[in-house]
């Protein structure tokens, strides 16, 4: 598979942010310490957020939502204001930082499968890139999410980030990652008033991934969000959070969860009897080997519990139909 180019976003983001407007006085979004908020401090804003950057002089002015720390949130206030007579930016903060209520209409979800998903990388080779959406409910402004990516238990190589071209003008993507923790934050901003992120699915980019290769070993791809906290260092800045387009609608969004189809692992072609039987060996021996569909819920699949799907379980499920042995474990509650 051929590994597409590198696009963080926040080059073109800074070129188009540089070419805008003359300085506007104003201490709010102040991050040199000159008491002006200017490009240089939205070129400034970027490269801490995105480039490892130094940190703003002083957190209070800087901070332009009232929120506490300084996130993608703040960035987008100091552009929908200096170029589209968006909400002006205030500081110092005085609310907690933005982690508001659960809102489960709001995720991430792969091409095909609901977040977190049900991929899996292929065997025999070493490369994989997951796509994802961003799927809501509600008009947003900022969409900032953090997940961190595991393959079978282990943390993959994170190549590149794709992102989709924004045009500077509607929406702009921006995104960082933690490749000792296979963490990965992609933003969206809505760049001006008259282009909120209005309900629907919007592509969120690729993901490349490097593992290496198995044979006949079909690993899952776990995603999940961000367990880091809310912290005031860029590191740590990127955590999952949304904002509508009223400046008091903030949320946490959630992840989407599903519980195995059946009560036991082994029921793989997922009959609502939930019983063992011939048809689920004869479904898993045609994904493996003969291109069939895929499952629609690892647990059931994974019988011995090793967090992969390979031979074993395959091995298992004859053990247990036709040899006398032990029965698969019971799926998990939730994943």
């Amino acid at each position: 598979m051929m590994r597409r180019a590198v696009l963080t976003g926040a080059t073109a983001l800074l070129c188009a942010l540089m070419s805008l407007s003359a300085p506007n006085a104003q201490a709010c979004g102040d991050l040199n310490g000159d008491n002006w908020c200017t490009e240089f401090d939205l070129v400034l804003s970027i490269m801490y957020l995105y480039q490892d950057g130094p940190p703003p002089v002083n957190y209070d002015s800087a901070d332009c939502d009232l929120y506490e720390l300084f996130t993608l949130n703040d960035l987008a206030v100091m552009i929908r204001n200096k170029y589209t007579g968006g909400h002006p930016p205030e500081c110092p903060p005085v609310f907690p930082p933005l982690t508001g209520p659960q809102n489960d209409s709001i995720y991430l979800h792969t091409f095909e499968t609901s977040f977190p998903a049900d991929e899996y990388f292929p065997p025999g080779q070493d490369e994989f890139a997951v796509h994802f959406h961003l799927y809501t409910n509600q008009t947003l402004v900022t969409a900032s999410l953090a997940f961190e990516i595991s393959v079978g238990g282990q943390i993959p190589t994170i190549d590149s980030v794709t992102l989709p071209v924004g045009d500077n003008e509607t929406f702009q993507y921006v995104s960082k990652v933690d490749h000792a923790n296979g963490k990965v934050a992609i933003g969206l901003i809505a760049m001006s008033t008259g282009n909120n992120i209005l309900p629907g699915t919007y592509e969120y980019g690729y993901v490349h991934l490097s593992m290496p290769s198995l044979p006949m070993v079909w690993r899952p791809i776990i995603i999940a969000w961000d367990s880091l906290p809310p912290v005031q260092y860029a590191q740590y800045a990127h955590y999952p959070f949304v904002v509508g387009d009223d400046p008091g609608e903030v949320w946490t969004p959630t992840v989407s969860r599903f519980p195995c189809l059946g009560l036991i692992r082994g029921n793989i072609d997922y009959s609502g009897d939930d019983i063992i039987d011939i048809s689920d060996l004869v479904y898993l021996v045609d994904y493996m080997f003969t291109g069939g569909l895929p499952p629609k819920c690892f647990e059931e699949v994974d019988t011995d519990i090793n967090l992969q799907l390979d031979i074993s379980d395959l091995v298992y499920l004859v053990d247990y139909m036709f040899d006398e042995g032990p029965a698969p474990p019971e799926c998990p509650a939730e994943r």
